[in-house]
């Protein structure tokens, strides 16, 4: 796969900002923005840790369901390790965002609160 330039990620970034902003003013659009990359983050890191404890739990003994419904339990994490609820992965934002971007940012973003405080 070639490597994203700066310029081609810049153009990407832009468009996107275009399609998310609409008739919004560029003021309010950069709080979806900022909000969208802090979730994408999170749930980026989130899916490593959570495959790395299946791959955990299934090397001691458990079974792949198993050791992927016990990955799913907040309990499972310590506690410094920031814990993504289903409602805040990216893939769930992703298939509620097209029809509803700022509802599905709101209740991603709550969700990840309500797991982490």
């Amino acid at each position: 796969m070639a490597q994203l330039t700066l310029p081609q990620l810049e153009r990407h970034l832009y468009a996107a900002a275009d399609i998310l902003r609409g008739k919004m003013d560029a003021a309010q659009y950069q709080d979806y923005i900022f909000g969208m990359l802090f979730l994408k983050r999170a749930s980026d890191q989130f899916d490593v840790a959570q495959a790395a404890l299946v791959k955990k739990l299934v090397t001691e003994g458990k079974s792949q369901e198993q050791a992927e419904r016990i990955s799913e339990a907040r309990g499972a994490y310590k506690a410094h390790e920031f814990y993504v609820p289903q409602e805040s992965r990216w893939s769930t934002i992703v298939g509620k965002s097209r029809t509803e971007p700022a509802e599905a940012l709101n209740v991603a973003l709550a969700q990840l609160e309500n797991h982490n405080h």
